[in-house]
């Protein structure tokens, strides 16, 4: 098949008739467009050609097995080389969300998943681990954070809204975008955290501190505040709380403002004057 040829030119080339691949499986497509992101390949004009009429059949798919797929081209370690070649070919919107996701280019949304994948790139290419739930929390996260934010306005505390937010959430997490349960609870986990930043008073940062996953969601807050999305200041306080002594974290956590959230919020709670019991005696006489 001049395989030499095509590697000394880095020519990607599909066997035999590209058409007629793509229409036995379409997820072909998908896998020429990861090796050639990848190995810094051109496709063939004939291995081209074909994808732009066939790429629609890739929503025909089960979600799960195009799931696996998407999870090969990102962590391949040239994610972004990948769908930059992906964008090429005008991916219909309804194949699968995550390629939603992955179009965000603009503002906010866009910077944090762009980092996101240039910082699963560069680890990759430096032989480093890589967490699949981190990687999926963040590409899911600007989705997540409009329904929280919808839900704050609604007057509900941080915590609770985020929490309904990622039950609005949740068919499309396991069911829309196939993810396995492992990896959904990675991000439920790491999503969780990023409110109970702010306590920052008492026992509840030592607690915090102490929980496996946290290692995960204060990275995930960097990511944040790298992108205009949480206070820096509250990342540089962690970072601090986490390589200071018994002695100081005590200190640090003693002079912090207590958290409120509500309508009240910043104000002094009104004390309610407790009602007095009526006399046992008085109460039989008034009866009689």
């Amino acid at each position: 098949h001049n395989g030499m040829d095509d590697i000394a030119e880095r020519k990607l080339v599909m066997i035999g008739n590209a058409a007629e691949r793509y229409q036995e499986d379409p997820v072909r497509i998908l896998r020429a467009i990861r090796l050639s992101g990848k190995l810094g390949f051109e496709l063939s004009q004939a291995t081209a050609g074909p994808i732009a009429e066939s790429i629609g059949r890739l929503k025909h798919e089960p979600v799960a097995r195009l799931f696996d797929e998407i999870m090969k081209l990102l962590f391949s370690g040239h994610a972004r080389e990948c769908l930059k070649r992906l964008k090429e070919f005008d991916v219909p919107d309804d194949i699968h969300p995550l390629f939603n996701a992955l179009n965000i280019s603009d503002g906010m949304d866009g910077k944090m998943i762009g980092l996101a994948l240039k910082n699963t790139d560069e680890r990759l290419r430096a032989d480093k681990s890589v967490s699949v739930g981190f990687v999926l929390a963040a590409l899911m996260w600007p989705e997540l954070n409009r329904h929280w934010k919808v839900n704050l306005q609604q007057g509900l505390k941080p915590s609770h809204a985020l929490s309904e937010a990622m039950n609005t959430l949740r068919d499309t997490v396991e069911r829309g975008w196939g993810v396995p349960q492992r990896f959904s609870a990675t991000m439920r986990e790491i999503w969780l955290f990023q409110p109970q930043f702010e306590n920052r008073r008492g026992t509840r940062p030592h607690k915090l501190f102490a929980q496996a996953r946290f290692r995960a969601a204060y990275d995930f807050l960097i990511l944040r505040a790298a992108v205009g999305d949480a206070d820096r200041t509250l990342v540089d306080w962690w970072t601090t709380f986490q390589t200071a002594s018994p002695e100081q974290r005590a200190d640090m956590t003693k002079n912090q403002p207590s958290v409120r959230y509500g309508k009240n919020e910043g104000q002094a709670k009104k004390r309610r004057r407790r009602r007095r019991k009526p006399d046992q005696g008085s109460v039989g006489a008034n009866q009689q």
